[in-house]
């Protein structure tokens, strides 16, 4: 397990990883000791700590499961690009770390919160992780027990794929079980097609850009679509708070979850997870990319 010792930074120096692998014995006082020096102050440089980490697992794991448990109280105001979201997400679909976050977003204000809860449940969906965002200390007392158990209790499932080609590709993954009580699988959303470097072999090619890039995210519920001539506004609620999205051009804008066509007015609040990146539009959050409905 990789573990960022410092994420907040006044200055440009990034994020710092200081992780090494010991006995159950050793490693409890180290952490114990890594959290103590933590400096809590100045801005979140979430992604690049995630990215070090990230980096830093692969290189030094001595297993085949690799795990990040990711803690932050706030969305990413310190990163500066390197990595940008869409970057990151790309990173942690192809590193194979199982990557769980846990947000404590209850003192953030609103608008920021939102923004964090979305960049979080994409890197954790990316990987096959969970996010959480408990509310006060006693709830991340129950919420780490429950990230330990998961992680000792999974399956690791390999499969061949019915076309071998290993050409950068994106090919998306659905896991599905039957058996007793239906349960339901998590599992990392695809793989990129490329292949194993060896001492022998090239290097891998550069993947393709997606075809839509990822942006940031917001979730909630759809409360209602107003019309606009050609354009139309989303109008998501939060759980008290409202964001407000343009769709711009309709044929542009990607809908997954089985839902194909949508009806003028006030919607009956279907939960929806929207990708939107920066508009320049008035009094609207941002523009939608992509519509996700939560079945």
């Amino acid at each position: 397990m990789g573990f960022v010792t410092r994420s907040n930074t006044i200055t440009s120096t990034g994020a710092l990883v200081d992780s090494s692998f010991k006995p159950n014995c050793c490693w409890n006082a180290e952490l114990r000791t890594a959290l103590d020096r933590l400096d809590s102050r100045g801005r979140t440089a979430m992604r690049t700590a995630v990215s070090f980490s990230i980096d830093y697992v692969k290189k030094s794991g001595k297993h085949d499961k690799k795990v990040l448990v990711v803690v932050t109280d706030g969305n990413d105001n310190a990163s500066d690009g390197n990595p940008t979201q869409e970057a990151l997400v790309r990173t942690a679909q192809h590193s194979e770390v199982l990557i769980y976050r846990i947000g404590l977003l209850s003192e953030e204000e609103p608008r920021y919160a939102r923004d964090a809860h979305g960049a979080l449940k994409a890197l954790a969906e990316a990987s096959g992780g969970l996010d959480y965002y408990p509310k006060d200390l006693a709830e991340v007392q129950r919420v780490t027990p429950q990230i330990a158990h998961e992680i000792r209790n999974q399956y690791l499932l390999a499969y061949t794929p019915t076309n071998p080609a290993l050409d950068g590709t994106f090919p998306k993954i659905d896991v599905k079980v039957k058996g007793y009580g239906n349960p339901s699988v998590r599992a990392r959303s695809g793989y990129y097609a490329m292949p194993e470097a060896t001492s022998e072999s090239v290097p891998a090619p550069t993947p393709p850009p997606l075809p839509s890039a990822v942006g940031e995210f917001a979730v909630g519920e759809l409360s209602e679509l107003r019309c606009l001539g050609e354009r139309a506004l989303i109008i998501l609620d939060m759980g008290g708070a409202t964001k407000t999205f343009l769709i711009a051009d309709p044929k542009k804008v990607e809908v997954s979850g089985g839902v194909t066509d949508l009806v003028c007015g006030v919607q009956p609040g279907t939960p929806l997870r929207v990708e939107y990146s920066h508009s320049e539009a008035p009094q609207v959050d941002g523009e939608v990319r992509a519509l996700y409905f939560e079945k």
